[in-house]
């Protein structure tokens, strides 16, 4: 069941400050399972064995996860920052089957970073990926990023 919060939410153009707007507050399983949908793998892949998965359900059983999430929930810590530009350059890295990606405004942030962050490029998308993306295309990744740092210059 969700209830209602403040949240900031990015401009739907991609440019701007972000903008505080009620929204529904699910439960983090419900969020996940609505992200996920066709982006979850049939079989759990070579990299993660079952024991991982139990582990990591015994420890945000004992633990839980919402401290994990508050730094994306607690607008307050950030506000200071807000309409700050990032600009070092960067490249961000995510998987197609990534779910984050599924989350609510995700589909505009992502293509907006470059304008929101003079520094960083357009994303680098890889295509059957998830969420850990140095796991599961470890290849991949160690030539984007140095392909990246090729690109910078001294």
């Amino acid at each position: 069941m969700a209830t209602v919060e403040q949240v900031a939410v990015p401009p739907q153009d991609g440019v701007g400050a972000y903008q505080q707007q009620e929204v529904p507050h699910f439960r983090c399983r419900e969020v996940v399972e609505q992200a996920g949908k066709d982006r979850a793998p049939e079989e759990l892949p070579s990299w993660l064995a079952e024991a991982d998965i139990d582990t990591l359900a015994t420890e945000f059983t004992e633990a839980g996860f919402t401290s994990a999430l508050s730094w994306y929930r607690n607008w307050q810590l950030t506000a200071p920052w807000e309409g700050a530009q990032y600009r070092m350059p960067g490249r961000y890295v995510t998987g197609d089957r990534d779910l984050v990606n599924g989350f609510p405004g995700m589909d505009q942030l992502i293509p907006a970073l470059p304008t929101l962050h003079p520094g960083i490029e357009p994303a680098h998308i890889l295509p059957g990926c998830g969420h850990c993306i140095a796991e599961e295309y470890a290849d991949q990744v160690n030539a984007t990023l140095l392909e990246f740092l090729g690109s910078l210059k001294s």
